[in-house]
């Protein structure tokens, strides 16, 4: 190597010869596909305990003997091992949402974002479940904004003259249903006026009173500036003995906007200390009207927070009084008084099937976020809560399942810390059982614009926030319908809700043939509640996934119809052993032969604690969990079977125990048996794998130590990749190797070995062709399957060296 150096110097290098290790650890995985009640659909999630399986994909259930594969996967894990579960899919699935629409079926957050609900907001629905099921029907969603500030109730006014306005809600009504104002006569509406607010003509077009109905009849015809022609717009007026008005204004008359918002709620009058509160009428009820403050200003004079300047004022007084003035004029236009007044967000509840829970005991009054005051947006906050309303999830009714303050209507809104606080991007980030999807309906607008008495127009949710004045709802609640399970049914008790297609779970499955990104040892077959030829479409599904991966192990169970006679309720006998070793052996004849695949010979008796009962449960979740007990106690080399090894967990019997000859049979047709043995319990009596031909890979403990030594191995060949193949990069290759090999077979895995990488293999021609080749030759370790035990009795005077090597 040259020195490069110009005049005399010291030239320091490094070379490091130790790049490259083997990783020896297993994962002790295995990946299970399963028609769940909950959980995301087709997305693995890992699993570490059956308290994770019960809060993501629920419990047990018996319809369907859908426990078949909960209490598999729930088996496996009692060894110790990890599980990936994939909820599989249906074309039946529905999430349930507030306005139980059929159309909505989101499968996971993944789903979500590629159906572009992250992006565009629905029109029609609030919130939807978190996945598709039943199991979010009756969940009850809450949530609520800062729409008014007070209530006045018990409310009469006196006739209001030379005042051209009307008191209505947003809707452009006076008074709604059964409201009642009283002291309107109809001296106040004359044929020729206009109808109009404060700042001018309201319904457009200068709309004006044409006439007048007999004084009971409660019609008055309106038309418009020029026309005369009275019969194409009509309102109702219900003018009763005591002139109340109670019907709407203005329904069809092309009304644009309301006439709200003209109050002063406070002192009410200037030598008060807090001066005048202007704000909008939000709410006309029975007999109240619910009041949002938007201006504030003191008694100096100084106005803060404006956002209009009105021209009619609607007054209140603390003593109970009204007052109707023209904006910078004190002569009174009409008196009314109120008999209460009471804060309207301390008024709010959220009403349940059995309770009710009022919104101040869970949050503060929302209000305008920090981050929507710095762009002069307001009103943007909102409170969002998700309840148990009858207990269906947690079997508490009424049971506050989620809680989320302090959120935003607008979608590049922030918390503090940089986090979304956007309400549809937290729920989606933060939301175990709902998706937000769109804004609720009829909004409220809660501002006017500078300088005049029109509403703010744009008060959409789910808009940035620069210069909004979102609208308001006040409290949404809603309860979650339209929620449904495979097939298409709408509970949990109902044949084929819980019986998963062939199509998605095999389609489940295909998930895990990616090997890169799901890191798993075993494949379940987990429920075997199938006809005989779909379990054994889903047995060669499973293997042609190991055989592609080549890194995992499949483990197969007989279809439930071999050993138990139960399609009928009140049965449930067993087949006799002879029968079950027939349909045994027939189930696995056509199923692929393979050295990837284990399987074995049926079904164990176990508790099911969730209904209090005994279940026949496939014994896959418990052979793979044999090895996955095995990696953590020994090595992946050991065979998992045995009185040693091989113990069955949580089974107080089995569904077929064969005899001698009928193992026999089982074991020389690639069939682990599964045997009750006194004094060792129930304990897995075979390690052969799917493999039709003798060979050392027929054995389970062989076909696991090679793929344990071809994934370390092949590891540590990676990190040769783009080096030269050179002496210095094989032999360093074989110094990484060779060291872990023997550490293999000073742990029994093994016999003996020799890794062979150098010009031997590595000839020019690979060179040329940018190729590395090491060759590694293993004597596998052999499990002992059958053991012959000779007693020989001799004469007292017989040497043994005499007889030993006739015997």
């Amino acid at each position: 190597m040259p020195l490069n150096l110009a005049s005399p110097g010291l030239v320091v290098r490094e070379v490091d010869l130790t790049i490259g290790r083997v990783d020896t650890a297993t994962t002790k995985a295995a990946g299970i596909v399963a028609p769940f009640q909950k959980g995301p659909i087709n997305e693995p999630i890992t699993i570490e305990d059956e308290q994770g399986l019960i809060d993501t994909f629920g419990e047990p259930l018996d319809v369907d003997k859908h426990y078949e594969y909960w209490l598999t996967a729930s088996s496996y894990l009692a060894y110790g091992g990890i599980l990936s579960v994939v909820r599989s899919d249906d074309d039946d699935l529905k999430n349930a949402t507030d306005d139980g629409s059929p159309e909505i079926k989101i499968l996971s957050t993944e789903d979500y974002n590629n159906k572009g609900y992250d992006l565009n907001a629905l029109s029609n629905t609030v919130v939807a479940a978190r996945n598709p099921g039943s199991w979010a029907n009756d969940l009850k969603i809450s949530i609520i904004d800062g729409l008014a500030d007070q209530i006045l109730s018990g409310i009469t006014t006196t006739a209001v003259t030379n005042f051209n306005a009307a008191i209505s809600n947003r809707s452009g009504t006076v008074g709604a249903g059964s409201t009642e104002i009283t002291g309107i006569s109809t001296a106040s509406i004359t044929v020729g006026q206009d109808i109009r607010d404060d700042s001018g003509v309201i319904f457009g077009q200068g709309r004006k009173v044409h006439s007048l109905s007999a004084a009971n009849s409660g019609t008055v015809f309106v038309t418009g500036a020029v026309s005369s022609n009275a019969s194409s717009l009509t309102s109702t007026f219900d003018f009763g003995t005591d002139q109340v008005v109670s019907s709407p204004l203005a329904v069809g008359m092309g009304v644009t906007q309301s006439v709200v918002g003209k109050v002063i709620a406070g002192a009410g009058s200037t030598s008060a200390a807090d001066g005048f509160l202007k704000g909008v009428i939000t709410q006309i009820g029975t007999g109240s009207i619910s009041v949002k403050v938007v201006e504030h200003t003191t008694n100096a004079g100084v106005s803060t927070n404006k956002d209009y300047t009105p021209n009619g004022i609607f007054s209140f007084n603390t003593n109970g009084t009204l007052g109707f003035t023209t904006a910078g004029q004190t002569a009174s236009h009409g008196t009314g008084t109120y008999t209460s007044r009471v804060d309207w967000f301390d008024s709010q509840e959220i009403a349940l099937s059995n309770s009710t829970i009022k919104w101040n005991n869970l949050a503060e009054r929302p209000g305008t976020s920090a981050y929507a005051e710095a762009r002069s947006s307001r009103f943007d906050e909102i409170h969002v809560v998700v309840i148990d309303d009858k207990g269906t999830v947690t079997g508490n009714a009424g049971t506050v399942l989620e809680k989320h303050l302090g959120l935003s209507k607008a979608s590049d809104a922030e918390f503090s810390a940089g986090s979304p606080s956007y309400w549809r991007k937290y729920l989606y980030n933060n939301s175990d059982n709902i998706f937000g999807l769109g804004a609720p309906a009829s909004l409220i607008a809660q501002s006017f614009n500078e300088g005049t008495f029109s509403l703010t127009a744009d008060t959409g949710w789910d808009q940035p926030a620069q210069g909004i004045k979102f609208g308001g709802k006040g409290v949404t609640t809603v309860s979650l319908t339209g929620g449904k399970n495979y097939g298409g049914q709408s509970n949990l008790t109902t044949a084929g809700a819980m019986k998963g297609s062939l199509g998605g779970i095999t389609a489940g499955y295909d998930l895990f043939e990616d090997k890169d990104q799901f890191d798993i040892d075993f494949l379940l077959m987990g429920s075997a509640n199938y006809p005989e030829h779909e379990a054994q479409a889903i047995a060669n599904k499973l293997i042609s996934i190991a055989e592609l991966r080549k890194d995992v192990v499949a483990f197969i169970s007989p279809y439930r119809g071999a050993f138990l006679n139960d399609t009928s309720v009140g049965t449930g006998t067993v087949n006799s052993n002879a029968d079950i070793t027939d349909n045994v052996v027939g189930f696995y004849a056509p199923v692929t032969s393979t050295t990837y695949a284990v399987f074995d010979s049926g079904y164990k008796y176990m508790f099911d604690r969730f209904t209090d009962t005994f279940r026949y449960v496939p014994l896959n979740g418990d052979i793979a969990g044999t090895c996955a007990r095995n990696d953590i106690n020994n090595f992946p080399w050991f065979s998992p079977a045995g009185t040693a090894r091989g113990g069955i967990l949580n089974a107080v019997k089995l569904a077929y125990t064969p005899n001698q000859t009928q193992r026999d049979i089982l074991y020389s047709n690639r069939i682990n048996p599964v045997i009750f043995s006194p004094g060792a319990g129930i304990v897995l009596f075979g390690d052969k794998t799917g493999f039709g031909k003798a060979s050392a890979f027929d054995r389970i403990n062989v076909r696991r130590l090679f793929i344990f030594l071809e994934e370390a191995i092949s590891a540590a060949a990676k990190d040769q990749l783009f080096e030269f193949n050179d002496e210095i990069t094989r032999t360093n290759f074989v110094n990484i190797v060779e060291p872990f090999l023997r550490d293999v077979q000073s742990k029994r895995g093994i016999f003996d070995f020799r890794v062979v990488c150098d010009e031997t293999n590595n000839t020019a021609a690979i060179i040329d062709n940018n190729e590395f080749i090491a060759d590694i030759f293993i004597k596998p370790a052999r499990s002992i399957n059958f053991i012959g035990l000779t007693f020989v009795a001799t004469r007292t005077g017989i040497s043994f060296d005499e007889v030993i090597g006739t015997v």
